[in-house]
């Protein structure tokens, strides 16, 4: 049994790198390999993992605004991608999200699938913390992708390995959260911003054919996977009889609510099972809002994973409030398929 830190530590490099690490381009580092509560280890990976891939430009638009690293969000980050593929190497999703399987380029595509949707995921969270000042600027999705230049429609794109019953009602959520909580939904805006520009990233570099790396048109496809499922991560259900109902049915999302919804899982839409478990239940975001340092709440929790389950005990020194983790999984119920086993004080158990 190890801790968080130790299997994030203990990751071969083969599994989190897509690229040959051989290759002089590839010099990056696990940031937890270093002082872990260092924000700055964690920034630089993020930027770097993006630079090495030749898409430095994706983050252009938000460096003006370095606040978006603020707290423990970049360090968050990093623990929801590093703790995916530990998730995703040992057990059954290992199957189910194109094990073994290269890209015409070459590198195998889950771990760029899994970059591509983790690194980015949040960059939208001062865009929706500051949507006060947007006022009635942007209401719809269409409105959006005009003001932030958006040419590459995601919602457009036919995405295979997906929830249709989930993806056909991004626009209608997109709207519901400007007029239910006054916010441009964080998910939501950075899906349909990343896909727009990293289509545009290939097909200049593609003419421009004097780069290192191979621009293929079928990155598209990999592209509008990874966007899509950064879309959906934040459009939660709801249950009959919750306050939340009566919006919900008001803006069309009848399908949004338990028990009409689909819960996504395994088979229908696998990305985004294991990206929506991972963020959900992340100890870094939980227990650094009421105080904890990454370093502590790392070593704090020990793991244990099957090829269909994964349990998280807390440490016999801990000083985490192991509720608060317990917690955090009653938001996976009734939108992932999961079994969640909470009977033991200091042991959560997710069977999947």
């Amino acid at each position: 049994m190890k801790s968080l830190l130790e299997a994030y530590r203990m990751l071969d490099k083969k599994i989190w790198d897509y690229y040959d690490p051989q290759h002089e381009y590839a010099r990056i580092d696990n940031p937890f390999n270093h002082s872990v509560d260092n924000l700055d280890n964690h920034k630089c990976f993020i930027k770097k993992y993006f630079g090495i891939a030749g898409k430095r430009e994706v983050l252009q638009q938000f460096e003006v605004n370095s606040e978006f690293f603020s707290g423990e969000r970049a360090i968050h980050t990093n623990s929801v991608f590093f703790f995916g593929l530990i998730l995703q190497e040992k057990t059954i999703l290992k199957t189910k999200i194109f094990e073994g399987e290269l890209s015409k380029m070459d590198y195998e595509i889950f771990p760029f699938l899994w970059f591509l949707s983790i690194l980015f995921h949040d960059y939208g969270m001062m865009i929706e913390e500051n949507s006060h000042l947007i006022k009635d600027k942007i209401v719809t999705l269409e409105d959006l992708m005009k003001e932030y230049s958006i040419d590459n429609n995601l919602l457009d794109k036919i995405v295979e390995n997906t929830s249709d019953q989930l993806t056909r009602l991004i626009s209608k959520y997109f709207i519901y959260r400007r007029f239910s909580s006054k916010k441009i939904d964080h998910g939501i805006f950075a899906g349909v911003y990343l896909f727009d520009r990293l289509v545009k990233i290939r097909r200049i570099k593609s003419i421009q054919n004097n780069s290192e790396f191979s621009w293929h048109e079928s990155l598209e496809e990999y592209y509008a996977l990874s966007s899509v499922a950064i879309a959906c991560h934040n459009i939660w259900t709801t249950r009959k009889d919750s306050p939340f109902e009566s919006g919900y049915i008001e803006y069309e999302l009848r399908d949004l609510v338990v028990p009409n919804f689909k819960e996504i899982s395994l088979d229908n839409f696998p990305l985004l099972f294991l990206f929506g478990l991972v963020d959900t239940i992340d100890p870094v975001k939980i227990y650094t809002r009421v105080g904890f340092s990454p370093e502590i709440i790392l070593t704090s929790l020990y793991i244990t994973i099957t090829k269909r389950s994964m349990t998280i005990i807390n440490g016999k020194d801990s000083t985490l409030d192991f509720d608060l983790i317990k917690n955090a999984t009653k938001n996976l119920k009734g939108w992932l398929k999961v079994k969640i086993d909470i009977s033991h004080a200091n042991k959560l158990k997710i069977n999947f």
